[in-house]
C-alpha cells in the first residue's frame, strides 16, 4: 500500500479467502485514516505472457472446475458433481489471486469508506473428500432433524467474478470481470482498455499484455464443517438457509471467541434435493481446531454453541414462547446483520428458523459409525490383492507416502449398454479412471486401443488419467514414480 502523502509504504495482510473480495481490483480499502484504491498487482509473467488458468462453474450445484492436463473444456462432458450437462463456452479465464498493490487518495472517516465499498460477484464450493469426513446425526429422541460432516483439511474453492454495477437511473446490475495489463501491472476499467494500448506507462501495452475479462480465484485446504437441515415449512429456502447460516456463524464465533476474520461459511445446492447444505469453514489454512472442538462429543461446547444460537436470535425461552425486550422485526445489528454480510440482509429473516430451533432445542449429537469400513491398511491390502503388477503396488505406497485418499477399487471394469469397453487400474468414486501404463503398453498397436477406449470414457463424461511410466525409467529411478503420481493427481485428488 503506497502512501502517496508520506511517500511511504504499508503491507496489510488479509486471508486469501477474505482477501479475494476485499483486496480485489478497485476496490477501496481504509487503512491508518487513508483511503487505498487496489490499482495494481504482481503476476509473474515471462516476457509480459502471464499463466491463464480456465474456471468452470457448475450452474446447478456450484461445482468448481480449474482446466488442467486431464480436466479441459473438451474433454467434459458432465459435470463430476451433479450430472448435469456441461456447458463448454461457460469456460472463462482465470488467474490465481496475486499479491496486490494499492494507492491512497483523499483521507476519509470510515463511516464515508463503508458508504464507498464495492460489490463483487464471488462463488464458493467445497470439494469433500469421502474417505476423509466423519459423519454425526442430529438427533431429538428418535427423531433425526440433520446430518453434520467433518473434514480435516477439506478443499475450498473461492472465484471472484467481477465487479456488480447497478444503474443509477434502472436499477439493474451488471457483472464487470477483470482486465488487467502484464507490461505495467494495472488493473484496468472496460472502457480503459481500449485507450491503454497507447496510454501505458510502459509504452508496451500491446495486446499481447492486455488481459481482459478474467476471473480471479484460489484454491485452500481448511477444516470444513457441513449442516444439512430439513426444510422445515414450504418457504423460500435461500433466506431459510442463508438466515441459518448466519446464525451458525455467529454462534461459533460467540462460542469460541472468534474475529469475524477468522471462519467463514455459505450454501450450496444437493443435487435432487431441495434442502441446501451450509458450509463452514475456518479460514485459516489447515485449521485451528475449532470446528472439531465443537463437534467432540466429550465436552459441552455443542451444547453451548446451539444456546448462543437460541440468544443471537433474540428468543428468552420456547416454552411459554418469549422474546428478549430488544427483539427485532426480521434481523438487525444486535443478531444477524453485519458489515460483511450486508450483500446477503435482503435474505435475513431470523423467524423462518423459529420453527427449527423448536425442534432442536434438546439435541443430541451422534457419531456415524461406517461398521463396514475397512480400516486404511485392510483397504490397502485389498487393493494390492487385485493389482496385476508390482508397479501398481508402488503406485499404491506412494499414494499413502503422499497422505492421498486410496482409490475405492481396483481393475475397475468400465461398461456401455452392458458391454465391457476397457478396465481400469484403479477406481475412485464416482467417476475418476486410472490407467497404470507401464512398459507392456509401449507398443504402437498398444497405445491405438488404449486410445480409442478410453476416449469412449470421455465421450460419456468420465474422468480419465494416465500415469505414463511406458520408458521404464522408473526401475531405475523410483522417484519418478512419486513424481508422476503427484503430478497427475494435484489436477483431481
Amino acid at each position: 500500500m503506497y502512501d502517496t502523502y508520506k511517500s511511504d509504504y504499508h503491507d496489510n495482510w488479509r486471508k486469501s479467502v477474505i482477501a479475494i473480495r476485499e483486496f480485489a481490483p478497485h476496490n477501496q480499502v481504509y487503512f491508518l485514516g487513508n483511503k487505498y484504491t487496489i490499482n495494481k498487482a504482481m503476476v509473474k509473467s515471462d516476457k509480459g505472457e502471464i499463466d491463464v488458468d480456465s474456471v468452470y462453474i457448475c450452474e446447478h450445484c456450484n461445482e468448481i472446475l480449474v482446466r488442467s492436463k486431464n480436466v479441459t473444456p473438451n474433454s467434459l462432458v458432465n459435470c463430476s458433481n451433479c450430472g448435469e450437462k456441461i456447458q463448454l463456452d461457460g469456460f472463462k479465464d482465470a488467474i490465481r489471486f496475486p499479491h496486490m498493490h494499492s494507492r491512497s487518495g483523499s483521507r476519509i472517516t470510515c463511516d464515508e469508506e463503508n458508504r464507498k465499498i464495492r460489490g463483487y460477484d464471488i462463488a464458493m464450493n467445497y470439494k469433500h473428500n469421502l474417505p476423509n469426513i466423519t459423519k454425526y446425526e442430529i438427533k431429538t429422541g428418535d427423531i433425526l432433524n440433520g446430518i453434520i460432516t467433518y473434514e480435516h483439511n477439506g478443499k475450498i474453492f473461492v472465484v471472484n467474478k467481477g465487479i456488480i454495477y447497478k444503474s443509477k437511473t434502472t436499477n439493474q446490475k451488471s457483472l464487470q470481470s477483470f482486465n488487467y495489463c502484464s507490461a505495467c501491472n494495472k488493473w484496468l476499467y472496460q472502457s480503459a482498455v481500449a485507450d491503454h494500448y497507447e496510454n501505458c506507462p510502459k509504452k508496451s501495452g500491446m495486446q499481447i499484455n492486455i488481459y481482459d475479462d478474467l476471473w480471479l480465484f484460489i484454491e485452500g485446504n481448511q477444516d470444513v464443517v457441513t449442516f444439512e437441515f430439513i426444510l422445515i415449512e414450504d418457504i423460500d429456502a435461500v433466506s431459510y438457509y442463508t438466515t441459518l447460516k448466519e446464525t451458525i456463524l455467529q454462534s461459533i464465533m460467540l462460542t469460541y471467541n472468534l474475529d469475524e476474520s477468522d471462519i467463514n461459511g455459505f450454501i450450496n445446492p444437493l443435487p435432487g434435493k431441495k434442502e441446501l447444505s451450509i458450509v463452514i469453514f475456518e479460514t485459516e489454512e489447515g485449521g485451528t481446531g475449532v470446528l472439531k472442538s465443537l463437534l467432540n462429543t466429550s465436552t459441552t461446547q455443542f451444547e453451548k454453541f446451539i444456546e448462543n444460537m437460541f440468544l443471537i436470535l433474540h428468543i428468552k425461552s420456547l416454552d411459554p414462547y418469549d422474546e428478549t425486550m430488544d427483539a427485532c422485526i426480521t434481523a438487525c445489528y444486535n443478531c444477524l446483520l453485519r458489515f460483511r454480510n450486508q450483500f446477503e440482509h435482503k435474505f435475513l429473516r431470523r423467524k423462518l428458523i423459529i420453527p427449527l430451533m423448536k425442534k432442536i432445542e434438546k439435541i443430541e449429537l451422534f457419531p456415524v459409525e461406517d461398521e463396514t469400513k475397512e480400516s486404511p491398511s485392510e483397504h490397502l491390502a485389498r487393493l494390492k490383492e487385485k493389482c496385476d503388477s508390482q508397479l501398481e503396488k508402488d503406485v499404491l505406497d506412494v499414494i499413502v507416502k503422499l497422505k492421498r485418499s486410496l482409490p475405492d477399487e481396483a481393475q475397475k471394469t468400465y461398461y456401455i449398454d452392458g458391454d465391457p469397453i476397457t478396465q481400469a487400474d484403479f477406481f475412485y468414486k464416482p467417476n475418476k479412471y486410472i490407467f497404470v501404463d507401464g512398459p507392456p503398453h509401449a507398443p504402437e498397436n498398444i497405445r491405438e486401443e488404449d486410445k480409442i477406449k478410453r476416449d469412449k470414457l470421455d465421450s460419456k463424461g468420465q474422468i480419465v488419467i494416465e500415469l505414463d511410466f511406458i520408458n521404464g525409467e522408473y526401475k531405475e529411478n523410483p522417484s519418478l514414480i512419486e513424481k508422476e503420481v503427484k503430478e497427475k493427481f494435484d489436477d483431481y485428488l
